[in-house]
């Protein structure tokens, strides 16, 4: 759902996620659905490496900051967790998108391990870290996510209950609100060269860089808002909630039920 169109590029487009979901099937069989599940998987690091930076960064401040600054403690312990666990986990982003975006027919990617090593070969180490910038912006929503959950559970309460619909309800609103900064991180981390994936084989060849579709990010803002306006940087919004508001509300019982037992 992230491309454009208009890029003269290998990307799948879709105009729709019921014409995702249907052509996907059609060319891919049910394996095309599960692309990029082992990073998925690996996913779970970002949360620990997420997690062990907040419990640390809650350790920087004070008890007398904590007790008079209650909004500010809050948005800074979460604000320290995420930028920290982007600048560890941005690979994965990185080899993940182009993973799940490769053209299926040329087998850019046979494996995980191809990916790593063609995200090397093609752009060097600093691949690696395409996207870091929006990415960064984006840390704040996990930022946002967190203090919106931590006020959200102040006023619904401890119980199974309440603790699942502050997680569902931080995500929803913290995906909405920043979401576009996830359309342009995508963007960014995709395959940037026409050339570098040879028409005849999908061994690379060389490679052969053709011009980057992106110079960066505000020159990805622009070029997304002349070519799609606003909704540009909301295409797929609806698959991405649906995918992660029933996730998170899952985790943060068992996040909190944890917790709970670790304390004990």
């Amino acid at each position: 759902m992230v491309s454009d169109g208009h890029s003269p590029n290998h990307l799948p487009y879709f105009p729709s996620a019921s014409q995702a979901l249907s052509s996907l099937y059609r060319e891919q069989g049910v394996s095309g659905l599960y692309k990029g599940w082992q990073l998925t998987l690996l996913s779970n690091f970002a949360w620990m490496a997420y997690f062990f930076f907040y419990s640390r960064a809650k350790g920087h401040y004070s008890r007398e900051f904590e007790a008079e600054h209650v909004e500010m403690y809050k948005f800074l312990t979460a604000a320290e967790a995420a930028i920290l666990a982007r600048l560890v986990t941005n690979p994965l982003w990185v080899v993940k998108t182009r993973l799940i975006l490769q053209q299926y027919h040329l087998n850019w990617h046979s494996d995980l391990l191809e990916a790593i090593r063609k995200v090397y070969k093609v752009d060097g180490l600093a691949g690696y870290w395409h996207g870091l910038a929006p990415g960064l912006l984006l840390s704040s929503n996990g930022a946002v996510q967190l203090y919106m959950y931590e006020t959200l559970k102040e006023t619904l309460g401890q119980e199974y209950w309440g603790v699942s619909l502050a997680g569902g309800l931080s995500k929803l609103m913290s995906g909405v609100i920043l979401y576009p900064l996830q359309t342009v991180m995508t963007r960014l981390q995709q395959e940037q060269y026409s050339q570098s994936i040879p028409q005849h084989s999908g061994q690379l060849q060389g490679p052969v860089k053709g011009e980057p579709f992106f110079h960066g990010m505000l020159n990805c803002v622009l070029k997304t808002f002349r070519r799609e306006g606003l909704p540009g940087f909301y295409r797929g919004i609806w698959v991405h909630v649906l995918r992660l508001v029933p996730a998170n509300a899952l985790f943060f019982v068992v996040y909190e039920e944890m917790l709970k037992r670790l304390s004990h």
